[in-house]
């Protein structure tokens, strides 16, 4: 029994393998963790990004398709699309971001609100737009109002 407990050669080998295997699961699971972290981050930016896109080619539409949204607001409900077409002729669809289409509805004809100055010889028309992404991963709706002169 005397020799047993004497004997401890290899005893710190023995240590050092458990703390050596010790840290080496440590350090796989951190680099499992940073690389799931990175995915989310590339996700993350790719969603913000793409929703970024979405509310620029409202902008581009609201911005540059009045003649458009004139045509459509006559009559409650009607609705035109644009989608991006970097490749046709000159045009508003060619200015959206890629992979990018607008649906604009028109939702309502109404005097505008007092408070922004306008009188009887105006119309309120409240637009829905409607920013999708062609691969149907995100949709962004948005609605606004335009005033244009009152039909005669």
């Amino acid at each position: 029994m005397k020799d047993l407990l004497k004997d401890q050669e290899g005893a710190v080998l023995v240590l050092v393998l458990i703390v050596l295997v010790a840290a080496i699961i440590m350090g796989v699971m951190t680099i499992r963790t940073s690389i799931q972290e990175s995915k989310m981050v590339v996700n993350e930016r790719a969603y913000i990004t793409r929703f970024a896109d979405l509310e620029s080619a409202v902008d581009v539409i609201m911005a540059q398709c009045a003649p458009s949204l004139a045509a459509v607001s006559t009559s409650i409900g009607a609705s035109f699309t644009t989608v991006s077409d970097p490749a046709g002729p000159s045009s508003p669809a060619n200015r959206l971001p890629l992979n990018t289409s607008v649906t604009v509805t028109l939702k309502d004809i109404g005097p505008p609100t007092p408070s922004i100055g306008m009188g009887v010889n105006f119309q309120a028309r409240y637009y829905m737009f409607q920013a999708t992404d062609t691969s149907n991963n995100q949709v962004l709706t948005e609605g606004a109002y335009r005033v244009f002169p009152a039909a005669p």
